[in-house]
């Protein structure tokens, strides 16, 4: 039988394991170096649930009676304890020959679904996080809009008690409030359902002077401080999106500078570079982060803010990267922060 099996066996890449009556293994192809990591000779005389987690070997008793009873085993899935302690599920068929006068033994044959078992775990939970951002990317709109009927009323209501210094010193906290909230929601929002980027020329330098009046409302008692080439840098790209990087980043130095007298967020545009990047840098003199911290920053909600969302950072990275560039920071605790930002120069 020996000779007849392994002539056939050898031959196919799956795991091929003939046992007796009770389950201890006469035999075992090669192959189950590659799907446990056994050498052959080490598992004959062994049963084959040895190695099986204990969870499974129930089962598998119970279905090697049915396989003696009926003379075939329906494919079923069994953990089995690699060599190097790992687990791996291998789907096993079996069927009685134990009449065959050439075969008389038991015969399984095995595949390690392992991975196919992972790709499909990690499948059904993209499918829920995908449901997850539909609903979250719903909810954030919805709630913008409540937001925006809130910020109106307001406006409203901040006009009419001007003769009333406690009232307004209410109704500014509260714009504070709400438009913490919409940026909440933007960034919610644009982070999953980012919107498509316009090819548009734009000189870097007209791009950074927009926007540093917003960026120093948002600074308050901070320093704005602008580094700009006297010639034009032309980039393509969305003029919009790429002002929200610049805010994005301002809020993120703000909060960083809280404890501060007084900082300052530089922001300086250099270039092209041999690759034809243009580089922008925009450092603050903030508290500065953790080297643990430093690799996680742009991960969605990965916060050291205690009221951060873990998304400002992430809606940098994804505009950078939808317009051809990329982003990196240095920091030292104490020291501050400098981002840099590389963006492909425009073509001639």
């Amino acid at each position: 039988m020996d000779t007849y099996f392994r002539a056939v066996t050898e031959t196919i890449c799956e795991l091929i394991i003939v046992a007796a009556r009770d389950g201890s293994i006469t035999y075992v192809t090669p192959s189950i170096r590659t799907v446990l990591g056994f050498d052959p000779a080490e598992r004959v005389g062994h049963p084959i649930g040895e190695t099986m987690h204990p969870d499974d070997r129930a089962r598998f008793t119970d279905d090697l009676r049915d396989l003696l009873r009926d003379g075939s085993l329906t494919p079923s899935e069994y953990r089995f304890q690699h060599q190097n302690g790992s687990w791996r599920t291998v789907e096993v068929r079996g069927r009685n020959l134990l009449d065959d006068r050439t075969v008389r033994a038991l015969i399984f044959s095995g595949r390690d679904v392992s991975e196919r078992k992972r790709m499909q775990k990690e499948l059904a939970q993209l499918n829920r996080l995908t449901g997850l951002g539909r609903l979250a990317a719903q909810v954030a709109h919805e709630f913008n809009n409540v937001l925006m009927a809130m910020q109106a009323s307001l406006a409203i209501l901040r006009r009419r008690v001007t003769d009333d210094p406690q009232l307004t010193r209410l109704t500014d906290t509260m714009t504070l409030a709400l438009g913490r909230g919409r940026c909440v929601t933007r960034d919610l929002l644009r982070y999953l359902a980012p919107a498509q980027v316009s090819h548009t020329r734009v000189d870097v330098r007209d791009l950074v002077r927009r926007v540093s009046d917003e960026i120093q409302q948002l600074l308050g008692s901070n320093e704005l401080e602008l580094q700009l080439p006297s010639a034009p840098l032309v980039i393509e790209g969305d003029p919009q999106q790429l002002s929200q990087v610049f805010i994005n980043l301002a809020l993120n130095a703000r909060d960083a500078m809280r404890g501060e007298e007084k900082g300052t967020l530089t922001i300086g545009v250099d270039g092209p570079d041999a690759e034809r990047f243009i580089r922008f840098i925009v450092a603050d003199t903030g508290e500065g982060i953790e080297q643990q911290d430093l690799q996680h920053i742009f991960e969605p909600l990965f916060t050291t803010k205690q009221a951060g969302t873990g998304l400002g950072l992430s809606v940098v990275r994804q505009i950078v990267s939808a317009h051809g560039g990329h982003v990196f920071a240095k920091s030292e605790k104490g020291r501050g922060t400098s981002f840099y930002i590389y963006i492909p120069a425009a073509r001639e």
